[in-house]
């Protein structure tokens, strides 16, 4: 049913879910929010078409870490941004080298 339903990661979903056949069943847990410890900014990069990490879990994820946390989002259709995109990788090199930030809002365009 999940291969059907889900044609890009149905079958893989459906065996992850099959490796936790026979553990013992418990209740829900909540998640800890994601908190931030460092006076460094944050980069959060999410893809607006990535269909493994949605762009509203990127957005949650910056959302909870507040302002030590900047978005940069992709129009990339896929599941990784980095390396497929020219705008991307300035960004994600730039942040890794000098802990420099995009501009909040920054989107980095298709193509």
């Amino acid at each position: 049913r999940l291969a059907t339903e889900h044609a890009n990661f149905g079958t893989s979903g459906a065996a992850w879910l099959l490796s936790c056949t026979g553990w013992p069943n418990s209740a829900r847990r909540t998640l800890p929010r994601p908190t931030s410890s460092t006076d460094a900014e944050l980069l959060v990069l999410a893809g607006e078409e990535d269909p493994s990490t949605p762009l509203v879990g990127g957005q949650a994820l910056a959302s909870d870490l507040g302002s030590a946390a900047v978005l940069l989002v992709s129009e990339l259709a896929g599941h990784t941004s980095f390396g497929s995109s020219a705008c991307v990788d300035e960004h994600v090199v730039e942040y890794l080298t000098s802990a420099r930030a995009p501009a909040p809002e920054t989107v980095c365009p298709r193509g």
